[in-house]
């Protein structure tokens, strides 16, 4: 079997089972499936490493030792320390990638030592005009069919890999849930809801900017305001999408008897492009004159509590629209998006 199918059979199933796309484990990869041949001074890494191939070839047959499981344990062993350099799964690549290469060569016309040392041969296929022989037009199909499947298997792998994407296309919130944790950093999240507004029962099935979590629930945007699901959007089916780049940050903001208004337009004047929203605690002045107009249909993002008032992922602008004409105490946390998605 040719170097280069061997390296792309053991990528398409290195990626697939340690669900890893870097250049490092697709490096050890390759490596790893180049290092059974190095028994022959014919082959690629053969003549990279001639000295090696040569005494080897001059003591062991071709697909012997060096196509063994004894080979693959003893890569295992001696490449363990670099555990503490380069972590668990490249260590593990480097010895799945020269395992599949192994069993991919059970297909050849001669097998392989699989159980060196003893003598009998690996052999996939009763009949021997059905293995494969090196170069022929039938490797080269096989060639093709695992390319294909290592790009599929690494955009799946960077799209979230296989359990997110089934989760995505059940709709449930595990996999909203995968999306938001490991890009919601550095990625807008957008989440599609199928399902219900629980004040009027209309039915909504319409695309939102994933904001936050509040408990076991998700705070989420459109240009009509902000809602959190399970209180006021009953979902039916939700999925999720990566949207362009975007920065998460927070911020404090410590208020001593200050001008809430004066404080928060000028924290929205300085971050013109940004996407901010207020949670914590406030005391105020003047209870009687705060008046908050609350909509059936959406999150209470923003709620009064005798002389208190707290906000839970509330949007600057909604927050300086209540506050005017109070002085008030506390401490903020202002979470923020850069930048602002477009449409919000």
């Amino acid at each position: 079997m040719m170097s280069i199918t061997h390296a792309v059979i053991a990528l398409s199933g290195t990626t697939l089972l340690l669900g890893e796309t870097s250049p490092l484990i697709i490096g050890l990869t390759v490596v790893g499936s180049l290092l059974p041949d190095i028994d022959t001074s014919k082959s690629l890494i053969g003549r990279l490493l001639f000295p090696i191939s040569r005494w080897l070839e001059n003591r062991h047959a071709h697909r012997t030792i060096t196509h063994s499981l004894f080979a693959t344990m003893l890569i295992g062993v001696v490449t363990f320390p670099l555990t503490y350099k380069i972590g668990v799964k490249p260590w593990l690549a480097l010895s799945l990638g020269h395992l599949v290469s192994c069993f991919s060569d059970t297909c050849t016309k001669e097998g392989v030592g699989l159980f060196f040392p003893a003598a009998d041969r690996a052999i996939y296929g009763n009949n021997p005009n059905y293995r494969l022989r090196t170069g022929s037009k039938v490797e080269y199909w096989i060639l093709a069919l695992f390319l294909l499947l290592s790009v599929w298997f690494t955009n799946v792998q960077l799209a979230g890999g296989f359990v997110l994407g089934f989760n995505q296309m059940l709709g449930i919130r595990e996999g909203v849930e995968q999306m938001y944790n490991r890009y919601g950093g550095n990625h807008h999240i957008w989440v599609t809801i199928k399902g219900y507004n629980m004040s009027d029962i209309s039915s909504i099935n319409s695309r939102f900017l994933l904001v936050g979590r509040s408990s076991k629930e998700y705070i989420v945007q459109d240009k009509y305001g902000v809602y959190r699901t399970g209180e006021d959007i009953f979902v039916e089916h939700i999925s999720s999408t990566v949207g362009e780049s975007a920065t998460t940050s927070e911020k404090n903001i410590v208020l001593n008897d200050d001008d809430a208004i004066v404080v928060l337009k000028e924290m929205s004047q300085f971050n013109p492009t940004v996407g901010i929203y207020l949670s914590g605690t406030l005391e105020i002045d003047d209870s009687e004159e705060l008046q908050i107009v609350t909509d059936p249909g959406k999150f209470e993002a923003i709620r009064k509590e005798g002389n208190r008032v707290t906000l839970e992922l509330c949007p600057i602008e909604q927050a300086i629209l209540v506050l005017k004409d109070q002085f008030v105490y506390g401490t903020l946390t202002a979470k923020m998006i850069t930048p602002q998605p477009k449409g919000l």
